[in-house]
């Protein structure tokens, strides 16, 4: 057996930090960041920015905040299964259809609609487990056929969806006795959801389950000899991945307030899976700052029309090729080199004598 299996059965899946990794002699290692200070971090600066730029920025986050969730999810898929997926929108869309559909025509809570939407989204990604056992390329290409249906079907699908001319919400977003009825109200729901999952995913990342994906991500027949049940661990990553989908897809029906089945095209599938490699897709939190980068920038910068277009792509091939960890594992490992740096002092220096036992034959 390989160090590197032996390494995988252990249960040692986590990259190995700091002072413990120097006794085990290894020469890369990284300082280690603490993990909650990512979500703490982002619910400061999503509270903050409203107050210190204005209340402008908050039509520009809400989206953000509410495509994050399914990022989130994906990240797992991608970043710890390792299976890339191009169907995340068409589960976002799943979702979203879902809410309104239960909020319009069973005259459903809220509350209810949204837990219908999560149900849902997680459902219709089980049901496509047997599409799991396809890998690679071929998995990418199932999932991408996925998403190419899901147009057609919600325009068939007229008595749930409105067809093309799509359905419309009544009523506001409300959670208990919290009406969600302003703008900036919804703003907090959002990125409320977004920490929410952010957490959740990372404390599944450092379970026994997120070590069977890591094994997973390593190769399908590394994981299967140190007893990983990979089509399990590529559907329990699928479906937690269609459950932040269909949250997502919930959320943005209540937003929004009207849907169309081109507003979950592939397009949007392929914008959450760049965000997630801009981002960085071995953190929950990549995609979320990958988002920010991929939508916030081209609203804030005028590229134009035709430049605007090729942004995305662009932005892609550059961090594919020479920053594949992403932004935020780049900004952790800088951020974590210096919150270890120690002040520089000089050494006490020691008399030296030779003792009796130091001295040579010749001298004795």
């Amino acid at each position: 057996m390989t160090g590197y299996t032996a390494w995988i059965q252990a249960g040692c899946m986590t990259r190995i930090d700091g002072p413990a990794a120097e006794r085990r002699g290894r020469s890369d290692a990284r300082p280690a960041w603490p993990s909650w200070r990512a979500p703490v971090a982002l619910g400061l600066v999503a509270a903050v920015a409203p107050m210190a730029l204005g209340t402008w920025v908050i039509p520009l986050l809400v989206p953000v905040a509410i495509s994050s969730v399914s990022a989130v999810g994906l990240s797992l898929l991608v970043g710890r299964a390792g299976l890339v997926s191009l169907g995340q929108g068409a589960l976002a869309g799943v979702g979203a259809f879902t809410a309104a559909s239960v909020s319009v025509r069973l005259d459903a809570p809220p509350e209810l609609a949204l837990c219908a939407a999560v149900v849902t989204g997680g459902a219709v990604a089980c049901a496509l487990t047997p599409f799991l056992r396809l890998s690679g390329l071929y998995l990418s290409l199932a999932t991408l056929v996925l998403a190419l249906m899901f147009q057609r079907i919600a325009v068939v699908a007229e008595p749930i969806t409105g067809g093309a001319d799509g359905i419309a919400m009544e009523g506001n977003l409300r959670l208990g006795f919290i009406d969600v009825a302003s703008e900036t109200a919804f703003y907090a729901v959002a990125w409320a959801a977004v920490i929410v999952a952010g957490v959740l995913v990372a404390n599944i990342q450092r379970s026994r389950k997120g070590r069977s994906f890591e094994a997973l991500s390593a190769g399908e027949d590394l994981a299967r000899s140190v007893g990983v049940r990979v089509t399990t661990a590529k559907s329990t990553a699928f479906v937690i991945s269609g459950l932040c989908s269909g949250l997502s897809g919930g959320l943005y029906a209540y937003y929004n307030q009207f849907l169309t089945p081109e507003q979950f095209g592939v397009g949007q599938s392929i914008l959450l899976l760049a965000a997630v490699i801009v981002g960085g897709p071995r953190s929950p939190w990549g995609g979320v700052v990958g988002l920010m980068v991929l939508q916030l920038l081209p609203e804030t910068v005028d590229l134009g029309s035709e430049p605007e277009a090729l942004f995305t792509p662009l932005l892609l091939l550059l961090f594919a090729g020479f920053l594949p960890q992403g932004l935020v594992a780049a900004a952790g490992t800088g951020l974590g080199r210096l919150w270890r740096i120690r002040p520089l002092t000089r050494p006490a220096q020691a008399a030296v004598t030779a003792g009796p036992s130091e001295r040579t034959a010749d001298e004795r």
